[in-house]
């Protein structure tokens, strides 16, 4: 669980995951940990996010988490991601593009279909060749 002390959260939000990782706080009250589908406010929309850990302070406003949704993706499978992104030399933001529903976009968090690493030839993570000589 995030602890109620740190109250900042990393969110990947939904259609914005180019930007990376945005830091939301989480209000008085909230519990959420990695792996929770959120809503949050993203300029003057409201759009669904994942926690994916702890936040960083950053400096400027920090707006709230709206709602939290419950578990979505485990705590594992995040992990897993991010040492996907290690190995292939890519960032974790791309990795988590992939590990999306392809069905069912914009649908509440919690009915968007189960979650799949993908790999096709036309939407796959780059591979590094060992025998590159």
């Amino acid at each position: 669980m995030v602890e109620n002390s740190l109250r900042l959260v990393s969110v990947l939000v939904d259609d914005v995951v180019r930007l990376g990782p945005l830091t939301y706080s989480v209000p008085p009250g909230i519990l959420c940990s990695a792996g929770d589908a959120v809503s949050v406010p993203f300029g003057k929309n409201v759009k669904h996010g994942l926690v994916i850990g702890p936040g960083v302070a950053c400096k400027g406003t920090i707006k709230s988490i709206l709602k939290v949704y419950g578990s979505r993706v485990n705590p594992l499978d995040l992990t897993a991601a991010e040492t996907i992104a290690k190995a292939h030399y890519c960032t974790f933001s791309q990795v988590a593009q992939r590990v999306s529903p392809r069905s069912n976009r914009n649908s509440d968090p919690l009915s968007a279909g189960e979650l799949v690493l993908v790999a096709s030839e036309t939407d796959a993570l780059p591979i590094c060749e060992t025998n590159w000589r």
